[in-house]
């Protein structure tokens, strides 16, 4: 996020208007952290735990990652 945050101060610093996900101030980690397990981290994880089972074990600790995360939302 930290990094995030950094691109969306350097398009203030331009006179831009961020991305909610790069605006520090407006910017919702929890929800976007949810949201990233979502659309990316999980399609990506089964895909690879399809072709090589070894690494359901990333899967299911990604889906606890996601579960913690949507308890502060």
């Amino acid at each position: 996020m930290e990094e995030f945050f950094e691109q969306g101060d350097y398009e203030k610093q331009l006179g831009m208007t961020p991305d909610g996900l790069f605006d520090r101030e407006k910017c919702k980690v929890p929800g976007s952290q949810c949201w990233f397990y979502d659309n990316m981290g999980k399609p990506l994880f089964e895909a690879l735990a399809t072709h090589i089972p070894e690494t359901q074990t990333l899967l299911d600790v990604m889906r606890g990652n996601k579960d913690n995360w949507k308890a502060m939302c």
